[in-house]
């Protein structure tokens, strides 16, 4: 009897006990989902913030979700995380750090299922080309196709076009730098069809207004002033409307085309505008180009001394720029990751051309004991060797067409004093860069430009005049290279660069 009683009492124990931890379980699981929940909040209002170019609030909401998400091992919470980290870094120039996050969020276990954000990552990773020694134009533009590439297998239909607008928007700021007007109208044509579809609806502020901006851009350099002006009008409303910040790009539209039409006074008030918008807004990353266009409408009115006044802050500015970007290991890093997947494509193109080369080989052997067994005549066999010649002969001919033709463009940029300069030389004379950066990793933009100016054989005088400052500066620089450089007092500094490469 007693031994019954206490067989119950055991019982009623057990079961008290397995209550007890389906409780806790049930506890542990509301927590988690509560934490999630919070997370979730935390990274909406991020890219919320975002979205209207309030990049400073994306950063801290982000900031808190990452905390959280560590805390919690939320995968999903520290990749999105991690990314509205990186982009808001890029925005304030702080690359090291963005690019950092940018890679964690890449390698977050969620990311490998989740196209969409892997197209938003690469599309990121395209922004800072201008900074990157290195990361040309190219390298943005593979980046933004590989972003495009993870677009379709995005489900959601307006989330997939949402992000595709966002991508054409960059890869056609791009085409721009490149003067490629065809592709830009090719490429705003894509974003026009993908906008008429959707009715314009849930089309975000920041990709709508870009839009607009490109087609205001485009239509004139065409010189069709009007219809510029009302869709720059209409980018200005959208922005207005959604409470969108960031208008500096809206306002430098305005001022090149004001520029165009030979508005100079005009044009100096919408780049100051623009300016005043990005100081409010925190994005860092146009400001060294608004000091440019600013320099240029001053020089324009004759006003020489406020143009070399903003001449001045762009340096100052780039020099604090390179600065801040800490050129150390994990910049190296970066920059061997876009080294690497281009040499990794490189080779297989290699391999393509040798299998080619091989292939060939075998049909002209084949051939040739073709000939042979049919008694084809040595005369005919001569003429086709000749051919084969004459083609080659053809194909280096308009290598060196298009060889000439680089270097005339890198002479007139160098001569406009054209931002794009350096990144037009690194393109053609990358074995130069790469060795001065060898030398020196710490190499800042501008000395890198300079550097470029005497491999092109520019005399003092001459780069004085492309860069608007005195002889005697370009002299003052030379001797500052020379000590950085090591190079030699007797040596001639031109012959020197020139056997670099």
């Amino acid at each position: 009897m007693i031994k019954n009683i206490l067989y119950i009492i055991i019982a009623l124990l057990a079961s008290q006990s397995l209550k007890s931890q389906e409780w806790f379980s049930f506890f542990e699981s509301s927590k988690s989902r509560s934490e999630k929940q919070k997370i979730n909040i935390l990274l909406d209002s991020a890219k919320k913030k975002y979205q209207i170019m309030d990049i400073e609030a994306s950063y801290q909401y982000a900031n808190k979700a990452l905390s959280y998400s560590n805390e919690a091992d939320y995968s999903l919470g520290k990749a999105y995380s991690h990314f509205y980290i990186g982009q808001a870094m890029i925005k304030f120039l702080k690359f090291n750090t963005g690019l950092k996050h940018l890679i964690l969020a890449e390698k977050e276990e969620y990311s490998k299922n989740d196209p969409l954000l892997m197209a938003e990552i690469s599309i990121a990773y395209s922004i800072p080309y201008d900074y990157i020694v290195s990361f040309s134009i190219n390298d943005a533009k593979k980046e933004l196709k590989k972003g495009l590439a993870f677009t379709d297998k995005i489900e959601n239909r307006a989330t997939r076009n949402r992000i595709k607008i966002k991508a054409y928007n960059s890869l056609s700021y791009l085409y721009f730098e490149e003067a490629k007007l065809d592709s830009v109208y090719y490429t705003l044509k894509k974003i026009n069809k993908i906008i008429s579809e959707q009715n314009e609806i849930d089309i975000p502020a920041q990709q709508a207004t870009e839009f607009y901006v490109l087609k205001g851009l485009l239509l004139s350099k065409k010189l069709q002033h009007d219809s510029a002006k009302y869709y720059l009008n209409k980018s200005m409303n959208i922005a207005d409307k959604f409470k969108y910040r960031d208008k500096s790009s809206i306002y430098l539209a305005l001022g090149l085309m004001a520029a165009k039409q030979k508005k100079n006074d005009s044009a100096l008030i919408y780049y100051l505008k623009s300016l005043k918008n990005m100081e409010e807004t925190g994005n860092r990353y146009d400001i060294p180009t608004i000091y440019y266009h600013i320099s240029r409408a001053y020089r324009e009115l004759k006003n020489f001394k406020k143009a070399n006044e903003y001449d001045a802050k762009t340096v100052d500015l780039q020099d604090s720029f390179q600065s801040e970007k800490e050129y150390d290991d994990f910049s190296k890093t970066i920059l061997n990751k876009f080294l690497l997947n281009q040499k990794e494509k490189e080779a297989k193109k290699n391999m393509y051309k040798y299998i080619f080369a091989a292939i060939l080989s075998l049909l002209i052997i084949l051939s040739i004991y073709y000939l042979i067994k049919k008694h084809k005549s040595a005369k005919k066999t001569i003429n086709h060797q000749e051919k084969v010649i004459a083609k080659e002969n053809e194909k280096n001919l308009l290598l060196e067409q298009k060889v000439n033709e680089s270097f005339n463009i890198i002479i007139q940029l160098a001569k406009e004093s054209d931002p794009g300069f350096l990144t037009r030389f690194g393109e053609v004379y990358p074995d130069f860069i790469n060795a001065l950066l060898k030398i020196d990793p710490k190499l800042q933009t501008s000395e890198l430009t300079f550097c470029a100016y005497l491999y092109l054989n520019f005399s003092s005088k001459e780069i004085a005049q492309y860069t608007f400052v005195t002889p005697r500066a370009v002299q003052i620089r030379k001797n500052r290279l020379r000590k950085k450089l090591n190079i030699l007092s007797d040596e001639d500094i031109y012959l020197w660069l020139k056997n670099l490469s």
